[in-house]
């Protein structure tokens, strides 16, 4: 008789009860879950690689063996790292080779019909034949004297 993925969830939930009680008996012994799952992952992970199915399964297989002994021996975030920097490269180059620019509120710049690069006060302080500054500076001289 083959026993269903509730059974293995119930034996999962009553053996961290199990811990849990002991925990409070003042037995800790729940390093053991962190022994367990990894080396369950490495398991799953070789049963996957050797059984001739498919290709897909066996490059599951390798990569949950590495995951679950990279997590045996502490060095699960060096792979995390790697995985981070390599998704956040990809999309970089992604976005330089189209060339889009990042908009971080499209429906107002639409609402506005401006390019994000503009200013809102662009059009009052738009006249290119009158320098604000130059006439400021005038006016701080001529207050100054």
């Amino acid at each position: 008789m083959k026993k269903k993925g509730s059974y293995k969830l119930g034996i999962a939930v009553m053996a961290i009860g199990i811990l849990m009680l002991l925990g409070f008996l003042g037995i800790n012994i729940g390093w053991i879950i962190a022994l367990v799952i990894p080396s369950y992952f490495v398991y799953q992970g070789w049963k996957l690689f050797t059984t001739r199915d498919s290709k897909c399964k066996k490059g599951f297989g390798i990569a949950l063996m590495i995951v679950g002994l990279l997590w045996l021996t502490g060095m699960l975030h060096v792979l995390i790292g790697l995985a981070i920097a390599a998704l956040l490269i990809y999309y970089g180059m992604k976005i330089i080779q189209n060339n889009k620019v990042l908009s971080i509120a499209p429906e107002i710049e639409a609402a506005m019909g401006e390019s994000s690069n503009t200013s809102p006060f662009a059009n009052e302080f738009s006249n290119k034949d009158f320098d604000y500054l130059d006439e400021w500076e005038k006016e701080l001289n001529n207050n100054q004297k």
